[in-house]
């Protein structure tokens, strides 16, 4: 469905089920995870997901605002 099969896979939020849950999930069966500091600014989210070429973006309700607001390049899947 996602096609995500091999692809970078962030993930930013709070330690939680739902972040451990996404982490595993990534690492066992789709493809390689780009763990990121809740705590950086969105300069270094933004930089951090551009330079690692991450295809998604998992991310928790409390980082929804940061993660709208960045520009992030689109990658051809």
């Amino acid at each position: 469905k996602y096609k995500l099969k091999g692809k970078k896979v962030a993930v930013i939020g709070e330690n939680s089920y739902e972040w451990y849950m996404s982490y595993l999930a990534i690492t066992t069966g789709v493809g390689v995870v780009v763990p990121l500091d809740k705590e950086l600014p969105a300069n270094e989210i933004e930089n951090v997901i551009n330079r690692s070429r991450a295809t998604a973006v998992i991310y928790s309700g409390k980082k929804k605002d940061v993660i709208k607001k960045l520009i992030i390049k689109p990658l051809k899947i």
